[in-house]
Formats: C-alpha cells, sequence, structure tokens
C-alpha cells in the first residue's frame, strides 16, 4: 500500500491466584473445543454502538496526560472485557454488566460479536483483523469450565492454549502478539507472575488505503503548537473533502477509508483545551459527528507515529467494577476454579500503536487537518479548518458507527 494508516492494538487480562501455585514443566499446546451448532448472531445495532462509545468516551478522559499524546482501542478493551465477564458471576458479573453493558444481556452481546466480526473486511487495500486467544497454566489444580471455553471459541473465534508459565510460555504469547499485530506490538510481557494462572488477549490490527489518496508533492512543513509552549514542525499532506462537521465546541473533518471505514478529526475551539473539550465531550456531541455538511474544504493531514501503554485496572474501579480485582470477592466461577483459592482479575494491560505515512514507510509524526478555499472559488460556500493545535481524532466503522480507535494529538516530534 503506499497511502495509507496502520494501527494495532492488545488488550491483555491476567488472571492470578490469591496464593502461589507450582508450574510443570511442558509447552505451550491448542486445546481443542467444543464447536457448537447454529450458532445465532444479532445484527449490530444502536445498542452494541452505544457501549462502545460509552467506553470510548471514558477511556479518553482518563487516559489523557498533558504533553503527550493518547490512543485507545475501545473495540479491543471491550472484546477482552466480554470474554471476561462470560466467566464472571455473582456481584462480580453485576457489576460488569451495570458499568459495561447497562442496556444488553451478555447472551444477547455475545451475539453481536459473532455478527461484527463474522463481517470484518480484508479487500485489497483494506484489513481489520481481530484475533483472541486465551492461554491456561497447566496445573492440575485449575479446572477451566468447558462452558466457558466453548463460548468463547465460537463467539469470539478465540484460540485456546494450555502452557506452563515459564519463559517458553512468554515467548509464545510475545510471537502470537507480533504476528497477529503485524509486528507493530512486538511484546507484551517480559515474565509471567508465580499467581497467574490465565490470560485473555484480544490483538487488533488495522491497516487501510485512504479511499482517495493524497498527493505527496502536495506535503509541505508546517508549525504545530503543541501543549507545554513547544512548537513542531511537522510534514502536512494535503486533500480536498466534502465532509464538513461541527460539534458545540469544535470544528473538523471526515475523510474515508475504503470499506466504510472513516477518519474524524475535531479541533477544540480557540482558547480550549483538550482536558476541558474532553471534560465537555458528551453522547450528544458523538451524535452530532454523522451530521457531515457537503461543504467544499481542504484539509491537512501530518504523518504521524506514535506508542501509548496503560494498566486499566484503576481505570475500571474508577466505573464501579470492584469485586473482579479483589481478592476474596472476585466471583469467576463460570470461567473455573482452583484448589482451596479464589481467582481474580490482577492486571488489564492495552498497548497501541499507530503510524500514517504516505508511501507506507515507518516515518514519525502526528495527526493535522487543513480546511482552505481556493483563490478560484471564492463565491463558494467553505469552511476553514486548521488542525495547529491539540486535537482529537477517531476511527470508525461507519457501518455500525462502532468507534475502532480514539486518541489525542498534543506533541507532535517529526
Amino acid at each position: 500500500m503506499k497511502h495509507f494508516l496502520k494501527l494495532a492494538t492488545i488488550s491483555a487480562l491476567c488472571f492470578s491466584l490469591v496464593a502461589c501455585s507450582q508450574t510443570p514443566s511442558q509447552g505451550s499446546e491448542p486445546l481443542e473445543g467444543k464447536t457448537m451448532d447454529n450458532i445465532e448472531g444479532k445484527t449490530p445495532d444502536q445498542v452494541f454502538s452505544n457501549v462502545q462509545w460509552d467506553l470510548t468516551l471514558k477511556l479518553l478522559k482518563d487516559t489523557r496526560e498533558k504533553g503527550t499524546n493518547s490512543l485507545v482501542s475501545p473495540l479491543s478493551v471491550i472484546l477482552a472485557m466480554s470474554m471476561a465477564t462470560n466467566g464472571a458471576d455473582g456481584r462480580t458479573l453485576e457489576e460488569i454488566m451495570t458499568s459495561l453493558f447497562p442496556n444488553v444481556t451478555m447472551d444477547d452481546w455475545n451475539k453481536y460479536v459473532y455478527s461484527y466480526l463474522q463481517s470484518l473486511p480484508d479487500d485489497d487495500g483494506f484489513k481489520l483483523h481481530i484475533a483472541d486467544s486465551i492461554w491456561m497454566k497447566s496445573d492440575e489444580n485449575f479446572q477451566v469450565n468447558q462452558e466457558f471455553l466453548d463460548i468463547c471459541k465460537n463467539y469470539y473465534q478465540a484460540e485456546v492454549m494450555t502452557a506452563p508459565f515459564d519463559k517458553t510460555t512468554v515467548n509464545d504469547i510475545n510471537n502470537w502478539v507480533n504476528e497477529k499485530t503485524d509486528g507493530m506490538i512486538p511484546t507484551l510481557l517480559k515474565d509471567i507472575n508465580a499467581d497467574t494462572i490465565l490470560f485473555i488477549i484480544n490483538a487488533l490490527c488495522f491497516d487501510a488505503e485512504w479511499e482517495i489518496s493524497f498527493e505527496k508533492n502536495s506535503t509541505h512543513d508546517f508549525n504545530f503548537f503543541a501543549e507545554n509552549d513547544i512548537t513542531n514542525v511537522v510534514e502536512m499532506m494535503r486533500d480536498t473533502v466534502y465532509s464538513y462537521i461541527e460539534t458545540e465546541h469544535a470544528t473538523g473533518f471526515v475523510k474515508s477509508y475504503k470499506n466504510g471505514y472513516k477518519f474524524i478529526a475535531l479541533l477544540p475551539e480557540e482558547g480550549m483545551d483538550l482536558d476541558t473539550f474532553l471534560a465537555s465531550f458528551t453522547m450528544k456531541d458523538v451524535r452530532q459527528l454523522s451530521l457531515v455538511q457537503n461543504i467544499k474544504t481542504k484539509i491537512g493531514l501530518p504523518k504521524f507515529k506514535y506508542d501509548a501503554d496503560y494498566q486499566l485496572v484503576d481505570f475500571f474501579k474508577q466505573y464501579g467494577i470492584n469485586d473482579a480485582f479483589d481478592d476474596d470477592n472476585a466471583d469467576f466461577s463460570k470461567l473455573g476454579t482452583y484448589t482451596d483459592r479464589n481467582i481474580k482479575i490482577s492486571s488489564i494491560i492495552h498497548k497501541t500503536h499507530i503510524e500514517v505515512d504516505e508511501e507506507g514507510t515507518k516515518a514519525a509524526a502526528a495527526t493535522m487537518i487543513s480546511f482552505e478555499k481556493t483563490s478560484a472559488v471564492m463565491e463558494e460556500n467553505f469552511r476553514e479548518v486548521i488542525l495547529n493545535r491539540p486535537f482529537v481524532y477517531f476511527i470508525i466503522d461507519g457501518n455500525t458507527n462502532t468507534p475502532v480507535f480514539a486518541g489525542t494529538v498534543a506533541n507532535i516530534q517529526k
């Protein structure tokens, strides 16, 4: 691909024991599960979309750090948490459902996911690959519920592996992650804690050509006024689109990829910083994103590349999910049992990577947008939006209005 956007993300949930267990010595082995007959799906609708937009807005607000760029994949996080939720019961299940899935049953959510995964495109010039895996410690005291594995395997297309959870397992997991993200996230783990007995991992890789490519000879150096009173020089790519948008406190644009996926950029109004803007951004503003105005605009998009890395346990605690991480109160009895020990989630790792480039090389920078009119059409209606200060962006599946990635650009290094 000559003109493309590449992104990758990993979400990993680590399940641990309250006390240590022993590790047998053997390699990682795939475990065959039961194939369910006549799996019923459910076409993604507004409920499916709203669950992910709600998580998107929370993640954007809470992962922000002044002076740094952020990038999250709500789709990756929700898929990993969905598999874990199928193993929860009692108050643990109630807290997760109330926080993440307030208007849907878990049975229906699994059906949504099944239909969504079945519909993913993989065409020339576009790829969205989603892979799930479950890694279980080989331990005679650990009994995993077969129904849990069957749901994850059939609805989420999860690979299931048994492993000794030693250095060979670290290598096996890192190799799996590296392969599923096309090398964009080469490493997830450095080691495995002795108490860890299970990983749930989601990997998402997005690689797409623009519907209308940028011309390389239109790229020019441009100033970006970053946070902390820093000015960066960026390489700005140029194009003309007919997709201007406005929200209460921002202006922006939409640029399309192939297969219905879209890049949306929003520039907060003059004088409003990113934190203030994100605090004011609500589902009402999300609905405004679909109200695209057919107005001729010229846009500028800088080449960019960066990584982000988050630990999300405290994030979920903030939104009412507590028992899942508690030594005594966690209830994952639908996932499995361990002799004389309880099972809890000990960590949630979320890693992301994004790069935009004209040629498909790994040049660094970030995203900026410019809307300008040409002197030849002075009488034509137009808008001008120059993203020369910190801004917000979304990458969405236009077919289901599902946010796949969301980020903020506060600083750009050329």
